[in-house]
């Protein structure tokens, strides 16, 4: 368990994290949310099956007293080629290391939506793909980044930086198709921050 000092937002902390350890791949979990227990089980063997940089799963939402199935493709690459979409639940994912440094990490200033533009980098760069099975399950809670004012979906905040994403998506799209260099570099990123060690083992050092 480690703990940062100050307040910087999920990405910056996830850089932190993966520049300051040297494991093959990094597994998500938000802090309001639960899985299957068979989840990291069923990510690993996916990916090793399909070659894949990048695995994540089908999620139930509960909102309230309401409960939503968001049923994701299982070719993430194929289905983005058809249609511009964010098709991926990010916290119930598996991500190599490999893919991670290919990109130069996370955009670690962005205190929202850093899910989203590392998305729209990595599925030019990786194989990302969906397993078939509801593996996460996401509770929506009032006052989260996703539905305070200052973030929420809904929020002006997010809709510019959801829009400078989607220009920047938009425009690599377009290079792809004509051949030509990839823009795939992190749209704000920022030093990492200093995390203090809480319990467990130490993490293991890049240069060991």
């Amino acid at each position: 368990m480690l703990r940062s000092a100050e307040n910087v937002g999920p990405y910056r902390l996830n850089q932190s994290v993966i520049g300051q350890t040297a494991y093959d791949a990094y597994l998500f979990q938000d802090a309001d949310d639960w899985c299957t227990l068979d989840r990291l089980e069923l990510l690993l063997e996916e990916a090793e099956k399909s070659c894949a940089d990048w695995v994540g799963t089908q999620e139930l939402m509960y909102q309230r007293h309401n409960v939503e199935a968001f049923c994701y493709p299982k070719d993430v690459n194929e289905s983005f080629k058809i249609r511009f979409h964010y098709q991926f639940c990010h916290p119930s994912s598996l991500v190599s290391r490999d893919l991670v440094s290919r990109l130069g990490g996370y955009s670690a200033g962005l205190r929202f939506s850093g899910d989203f533009e590392f998305f729209t980098r990595a599925v030019f760069s990786g194989r990302t793909v969906n397993l078939d099975r509801y593996c996460y399950f996401r509770r929506i809670r009032k006052g989260s980044l996703l539905t305070s004012a200052e973030s929420g979906l809904a929020s002006a905040a997010r809709r510019q930086v959801d829009g400078e994403i989607t220009q920047r998506a938009l425009e690599n799209m377009d290079r792809f198709l004509r051949g030509r260099p990839l823009r795939l570099q992190p749209l704000r990123p920022a030093e990492p921050v200093a995390l203090e060690h809480v319990a467990g083992p130490p993490l293991r050092d890049p240069a060991q």
